[in-house]
């Protein structure tokens, strides 16, 4: 029987590709029969499809429960993805310096947005590879995010993912959510106020490139440190916004929506 069971090699390399989109942060394993499942062919061309991707060192099966990890070669191909990305090239002297920038003592990132969410490309200092991908409209990254999109992509974003609260604090409201990212775009940049994570604080700017579409989005975090004195506030604000026009610029962009408005 051969591997594809009849089906030509573009179902068959689509069918290899839908077995790498079942392994997630809550589903790091995968039997021969949930593949099997989720591909709805027979558990013999499911088990021959993992076995090739085995033999690529794409999966790798734990030969004492008979399940598969993702393999080594999925890492190197994201560091080469990272490595080639020119977003995370222009940003990295950025995170750097704002990572290192003993006024503010915090955590620079830096985001895209990806399938409704915003993922985590780049981090100084840097951080574990996981929670990668953090919700739009709670976090200060994906509210810049989400700030550059038309309306009607926003609400069919909303709409799709709803606004799931993670604190007491979370913008569950559309309306709000909209009023918030009306405010975004004038000031500049977005506040996460202990609306992800209770005792997290993150400011975040947008980042545009040659043909001054945002691409991206630059911010520092406070992860559980409370809410940052004042003046470590607003000088955050400052030194992100000023990374996110400096990559921008970087991108070949001359301008990043409008003029910062730091709020009193």
């Amino acid at each position: 029987m051969s591997l594809n069971d009849g089906l030509s090699p573009l179902q068959t390399v689509d069918r290899a590709l839908q077995i790498l989109s079942l392994f997630t942060p809550l589903q790091p394993e995968v039997t021969v029969a949930q593949a099997a499942a989720t591909l709805g062919v027979g558990r013999s061309v499911a088990s021959r499809l993992l076995a090739a991707l085995e033999a690529r060192q794409f999966v790798a099966q734990d030969q004492a429960t008979g399940r598969f990890r993702l393999g080594v070669r999925n890492l190197d191909l994201g560091a080469l993805y990272l490595q080639s990305h020119r977003l995370v090239t222009a940003a990295t002297p950025y995170l750097e310096q704002l990572g290192r920038d003993e006024t503010l003592s915090a955590v620079a990132n830096l985001f895209i947005y990806d399938g409704g969410d915003a993922l985590r490309l780049g981090s100084y200092p840097a951080r574990p590879l996981t929670r990668l991908r953090v919700p739009l409209h709670c976090t200060a990254s994906g509210k810049v995010l989400l700030a550059g999109m038309p309306e009607a992509t926003v609400d069919q974003i909303v709409a799709e993912r709803g606004l799931p609260a993670r604190t007491p604090h979370t913008i569950t409201d559309p309306t709000a959510l909209r009023d918030c990212l009306h405010e975004v775009r004038r000031r500049g940049y977005a506040i996460d106020a202990e609306e992800n994570e209770l005792g997290g604080y993150c400011y975040a700017a947008p980042i545009s490139d040659v043909a001054r579409h945002p691409v991206g989005a630059v911010s520092v975090s406070f992860p559980t440190a409370g809410a940052p004195a004042a003046e470590r506030a607003l000088r955050a604000i400052e030194a992100v916004t000023q990374a996110g026009r400096r990559i921008s610029e970087s991108l070949g962009s001359g301008r990043v929506w409008e003029s910062v408005h730091v709020a009193s």
